[in-house]
């Protein structure tokens, strides 16, 4: 009994020891540091108390948001707003405990003052709440720079956002303007990438200046691309519509009524349905739109009705053009239209018609410009004997750098006299285009064109002669030959003149 009562009065003496020496250091060193230590791992009258007199705003950080004890993190976070700083706790809070964070206001300041990028990224990764990852996306107050790019979240907050009418209202308030346009279109994309309700999508097209091309690229909805082509105040955004409509009834009916050229001719080349490019051939309102769509008809029937009922000359023509019943280009032989008459007498085969009707194409006089038609009406008069058009064939190769078959050309209808052919390939020896460079060659086949009366021809002899290119230098003979092709119009002739 006496060694016990002697052993228990000793475990008293240090216990005080004990509890005197922790008081001290308490009071002398990292008070603050030790109390968080208490309060996250005593026992719970302990923690709530140590929690209750930490002063220091790291402490009391670092217990809220490593403690698995509510009470005590709301002890912490309670002192922390208390003193005004809030966003204290984001400063010193780790990653784990960021993912056992369930308020939302709070992990919206972590994610955004936040200075450890796994911690900014845990945050947002734990963040549901719509708005807040808006904020986020947007720049959360900072510059969209600072939060996008230094803070790397952007990106990261909008995959996170699901509500459609919240990806709405940012694609729509969302500036597209000429500073930075780029970026701002890039940051525009991403949202709209993120949109699948096809009804805002419309509203964005209709509602939003700039960046239509964007939301129709993510557009399918057949019924919200109708509404835009005929609803749209913007024609280019009519004309990105009407690409991908499907239906051919509505396409017809843009075709027809649409103000805009640009737009009924998209309409035109989105039909695909004879019937409904019939309707649009014979309709008469915008001769664009009936130009276009008689071209594409292939329907016999279809265009011997256009034929019969179309009001307008030009929509007959190119509906004669292709149709094979003779019978009824033989009845339009003595049109009153002298196109008219110039189609049929061409389908019929007469090749200075051909020519005539090629050329109508090539200079896009009457009948739209178009290289091809020209083309074919210029080989099948060539195919009839007609030098003009084998000369005309070998200008287009030439044009497109085809200078084998342009030389081809130009030698057959050389070899019929024609003077243009002769100086064509003349030309072609003196600049050494797609043979090799001959000036016997250029002389000989110049001073047969020359001798007919071809101007370029003349012009180039007195290039000749001026420079003894191929023959020996002769002032008067370039003076005759310059003059000679002033004669005939050739504006370089007159200028060499005055300068020889």
């Amino acid at each position: 009994m006496p060694i016990a009562l002697v052993s228990a009065g000793w475990l008293t003496d240090h216990i005080t020891v004990i509890v005197v020496a922790v008081g001290v250091a308490i009071a002398v060193v990292k008070r603050d540091t030790l109390l968080a230590i208490i309060a996250l791992q005593a026992g719970d009258s302990l923690r709530h108390w140590a929690a209750g007199v930490i002063r220091s705003r790291k402490a009391l950080a670092k217990v809220a948001s490593r403690t698995d004890d509510e009470h005590v993190r709301m002890i912490a976070v309670q002192k922390l707003q208390a003193q005004g700083v809030p966003d204290s706790l984001a400063m010193w809070v780790d990653e784990k405990a960021t993912r056992n964070i369930g308020d939302q206001g709070l992990l919206a300041k972590i994610a955004l003052a936040g200075w450890d990028e796994s911690v900014r990224l845990a945050a947002v990764d734990n963040l549901t709440d719509q708005d807040a990852l808006a904020e986020l996306w947007t720049g959360g107050g900072f510059s969209v720079a600072r939060c996008e790019h230094f803070f790397g979240l952007g990106d990261r907050a909008l995959m996170r956002i699901t509500d459609q009418h919240k990806l709405f209202k940012l694609a729509l308030e969302m500036p597209l303007t000429a500073y930075n346009y780029e970026e701002k279109r890039d940051r525009f994309e991403r949202v709209v990438a993120r949109l699948t309700d096809q009804a805002l999508l419309g509203r964005i097209a209709l509602e939003k200046e700039g960046g239509s091309d964007v939301v129709l690229k993510n557009l399918s909805d057949q019924s919200v691309l109708g509404k835009l082509a005929c609803q749209s105040e913007k024609p280019y955004v009519r004309c990105l519509a009407t690409q991908k409509v499907g239906d051919q009834a509505l396409l017809a009916t843009l075709a027809i009524q649409d103000g805009d050229c640009e737009v009924r001719c998209t309409a035109v080349g989105a039909l695909t349905d004879e019937s409904a490019l019939a309707r649009v051939a014979v309709d008469g309102r915008h001769q664009d739109a009936c130009i276009a769509a008689a071209g594409k008809l292939t329907d016999q029937a279809l265009m011997a009705k256009v034929v019969s009922e179309a009001p307008d000359a030009l929509v007959r023509a190119l509906a004669l053009e292709s149709l094979s019943d003779e019978g009824v280009l033989r009845g339009q032989a003595n049109s009153v239209s002298p196109l008219i008459r110039t189609v049929v007498q061409a389908r019929l085969g007469d090749p200075e018609q051909q020519l005539n009707l090629g050329n109508t194409y090539a200079e896009g006089r009457v009948l739209p410009r178009d290289e091809r038609r020209a083309r074919t009406w210029y080989e099948r008069s060539a195919a009839g004997g007609n030098v003009r058009a084998m000369n005309n064939l070998g200008g287009m190769y030439m044009r497109h750098l085809e200078y084998g078959r342009a030389l081809e050309w130009f030698l057959e209808a050389a070899k019929q006299g024609s003077a243009a052919a002769q100086a064509n390939i003349g030309v072609m020896y003196y600049l050494g285009k797609g043979v090799p460079k001959d000036m016997a060659k250029a002389i000989e086949f110049c001073q047969k064109a020359a001798a007919q009366g071809n101007g370029p021809a003349q012009f180039h002899l007195g290039m000749m002669f001026r420079d003894g290119n191929g023959v020996r230098s002769d002032r008067a003979m370039a003076e005759k030959w310059f003059m000679e092709a002033s004669r005939q119009g050739i504006e370089e002739a007159t200028k060499a003149l005055r300068r020889l």
